[in-house]
């Protein structure tokens, strides 16, 4: 290259070109040797497949009861758990997704007479994300590597980003929770007069979501 390292202090060129380690900042060289891994390629890169594992499992429930006579009960549940260990751009950087969604249903039907019906159910049902990177080694952060900086949410893991144009980036998940749940009440009644049919009913709803999000927790 036409373009040789200079001294800043001498604005002089290093002796044969080559920076001399003494003048390496020692944080940089700590993250190079934690983080960088060495080239197995030619032009300097590494290649590796990025590993990506997943585990799904589902339950599905059902219960039917007759009490008595014009009497039911009966029931539902269903639950879907997925995980996922994802690779960022470079090996040592993993994230972890935990994707759980469930429903619950149980309904009670009274048929008080052949003209008159009453129907009530409850559902819950709810949505679960926890998604977030995880710790490098023994928890390595900017300032274990000797960066002059605090982290301003010293109780969440690093999430390490940034990138160099042509050869890695680290782009590792950044931390998301959410909590959504629905909850639902209703009671419906059926009355046949003739050949004539009136409902009637009501239902009450209730829904949160609880979001936690952290970008860039540390410079």
């Amino acid at each position: 290259s036409s373009r040789k390292p200079m001294d800043p202090l001498t604005r002089a060129p290093f002796p044969g070109d080559i920076i001399p380690p003494t003048r390496f900042d020692p944080a940089s060289q700590k993250f190079l040797d934690i983080l960088i891994p060495l080239p197995n390629s030619t032009g300097g890169r590494h290649i590796f497949n990025s590993p990506f594992t997943q585990d799904r499992n589902q339950v599905v429930a059902r219960i039917d009861h007759f009490i008595g006579s014009g009497h039911r009960v009966y029931g539902r549940f269903f639950k879907d758990r997925d995980k996922e260990l994802n690779t960022a751009g470079l090996p040592i950087l993993q994230s972890d997704v935990n994707f759980d969604t469930s429903n619950t249903m149980v309904n009670y039907t009274w048929t008080v007479s052949p003209t008159l019906l009453n129907a009530v159910q409850f559902s819950f049902s709810q949505v679960d994300l926890n998604r977030g990177p995880l710790p490098v080694l023994d928890g390595v952060t900017y300032e274990s590597l000797g960066v002059n900086i605090r982290s301003d949410t010293p109780q969440y893991t690093t999430n390490w980003r940034g990138s160099v144009t042509g050869f890695w980036n680290m782009n590792q998940d950044n931390l998301v929770t959410i909590d959504r749940r629905t909850y639902q009440l209703q009671d419906n009644v059926s009355y046949i007069r003739g050949g004539h049919m009136i409902k009637f009913g009501g239902e009450y709803r209730r829904a949160s979501s609880d979001r936690n999000t952290a970008n860039l927790t540390d410079p």
